[in-house]
């Protein structure tokens, strides 16, 4: 004859009552701290969520203020000149709209930080152009500082 195995609910009737009020302790304390643990968990994933959208947000916001400072820039440039700011886009080399599009250049990198790369996609060029026009920019500046 098998003995069959006595079911969890037997077991617990056999228990007296102090002994079934602490193990139903022991067992909702451990089910508060699942759900805690959970609930951490949860909170981690909302936090990372919530943060990630947050740097989107600042990168559009930076990506729109580099666009609104170069094309602010670009305006201060061909200020009191004969010139466009799409002029400064467009493929042409006449040395005037050259010597406009390095001071563009070095105003957008050196004074306000906008990277090489942003400036070259504003000016439609790559950016070795955009490094050459910097390279000479400050060449010149150097020069003036001495006196030459």
């Amino acid at each position: 004859m098998k003995i069959l195995p006595e079911t969890p609910a037997a077991l617990f009737q056999r228990l007296t009552p102090g002994e079934r009020q602490k193990l139903l302790a022991a067992r909702h304390a451990g089910a508060l701290e699942h759900l805690r643990r959970k609930s951490r968990t949860a909170d981690r994933i909302s936090a990372a969520v919530q943060l990630r959208a947050q740097r989107q947000v600042l990168q559009d916001l930076t990506q729109e203020r580099k666009m609104f400072l170069m094309a602010a820039i670009s305006l201060a440039v061909v200020n009191g000149t004969c010139y466009v700011t799409e002029d400064l886009k467009r493929p042409c080399r006449q040395q005037e709209l050259i010597r406009l599009r390095r001071q563009f250049c070095g105003i957008a990198y050196f004074d306000y930080g906008i990277p090489q790369p942003d400036i070259a996609s504003y000016l439609g060029r790559d950016h070795g152009t955009v490094c050459h026009h910097l390279n000479v920019y400050v060449a010149l500046q150097r020069r003036q500082e001495v006196g030459i």
